[in-house]
């Protein structure tokens, strides 16, 4: 549910930004209600932007974006001797 949901009153303070909110509010709210609720969008947009992230490094790079397979160092051999 939210704020809005709740008819708390939200209003931006003159001088601020349109885009910021303030809401005065009990901290039981804070803590039940509006703290929960930001942690679990915050959650849903980082999963978002990571498979965003992993779609466009595959795209642009390559189809596999795992981790290469470490391979043994293949051994330099001498080079021949030329009779000297």
């Amino acid at each position: 549910m939210t704020v809005r949901e709740r008819n708390k009153p939200c209003s931006a303070e003159p001088g601020r930004r349109q885009t910021t909110v303030q809401l005065r509010a009990p901290k039981a709210f804070h803590e039940r209600t509006l703290w929960p609720e930001f942690v679990a969008l915050c959650d849903e947009l980082h999963a978002h932007l990571d498979e965003l992230t992993t779609r466009v490094i595959r795209e642009a790079i390559d189809e596999d974006v795992s981790e290469p397979a470490e391979q043994a160092p293949t051994p330099k051999a001498l080079p021949e001797a030329n009779g000297h």
